[in-house]
């Protein structure tokens, strides 16, 4: 997969040169260009200390976004599969038996990688393994094992899922990062209205939980 990355981007606006950055992460200043020119695909270890070298969200060197990710940690689950609902035209919602059966997979419950997928296919995506599978060009028996590991050390299946879920790449690569919708592909207008409706809900739950 060629990644759209912005690591240059991130790099330039951090004022430092290839060198720099080279000294930074201890390497030769070879692999800085095989990065930026995706002739190298860069390591999960890798992107890590590039966030916080260059100042960056994961998004932004991944898939060379140049909006934020919205925050969804002050949305409840309803209010949260609702953003989904909308922003992912295809989103199957899940039945009511479906969604009492799984009531308890919530984000208190998401401590790492395989539960977070977890959820991104259940609440979110409200679809199987089986299908979650056939979206990302991978076998089922992967999927199973996405599931149970605590983080996954493929940056082709942390893109993959984003775009295919819409969530950040941060949110699948950072076990603290919180629940968070990804800015990829979305124009000014989408995203503006996306986030003014992330804060009504969240001034919303502000209020009526005081």
């Amino acid at each position: 997969m060629v990644i759209n990355n912005g690591i240059k981007e991130a790099r330039e606006k951090k004022m430092m040169t290839q060198n720099d950055l080279a000294k930074r992460m201890g390497v030769d200043v070879n692999v800085i260009k095989d990065w930026e020119e995706n002739n190298t695909m860069i390591s999960l270890k890798d992107v890590r200390r590039l966030t916080k070298y260059l100042d960056a969200t994961s998004d932004q060197l991944l898939l060379g976004c140049t909006k934020p990710p919205i925050d969804l940690s002050g949305l409840t689950e309803d209010q949260i599969e609702e953003i989904f609902s909308l922003f992912i035209t295809n989103l199957k919602k899940l039945n009511r038996h479906h969604r009492k059966i799984n009531m308890k997979t919530n984000r208190s419950t998401v401590r790492d990688f395989g539960s977070k997928v977890y959820y991104i296919r259940v609440r979110l995506l409200g679809i199987s393994q089986e299908e979650l599978s056939y979206k990302l060009n991978i076998s089922r028996t992967s999927v199973q094992s996405y599931e149970r590991s605590s983080e996954v050390d493929s940056v082709n299946r942390i893109i993959s899922l984003s775009k295919l879920s819409k969530v950040s790449t941060d949110y699948l690569i950072f076990n603290d990062c919180p629940l968070q919708l990804s800015s990829y592909e979305l124009d000014n207008e989408r995203y503006s209205i996306l986030k003014q409706l992330v804060q009504f809900y969240v001034k919303y739950n502000t209020i009526h939980n005081r």
